[in-house]
């Protein structure tokens, strides 16, 4: 393989890299809010503290 087509290669998945890691961070990110939202919710439940769908679709207006 020759020293070009090598340091394209290397630039190619350093191009590709450089898109993954920020997006399995998003995703990481994403999962832990998700797990928050999951556990307010639960106690919110468990509180009574809940909004039926027709509720909402009076509040708006449907």
């Amino acid at each position: 393989m020759s020293l070009t087509l090598q340091l394209t290669y290397w630039k190619d998945l350093n191009t590709i890299a450089s898109y993954i890691v920020p997006m399995v961070t998003s995703i990481q990110v994403s999962e832990e809010l998700l797990k928050r939202h999951i556990k307010i919710a639960e106690k919110e439940i468990k509180e009574g503290k809940v909004v039926t769908l027709d509720q909402i679709k009076k509040n708006v207006g449907l």
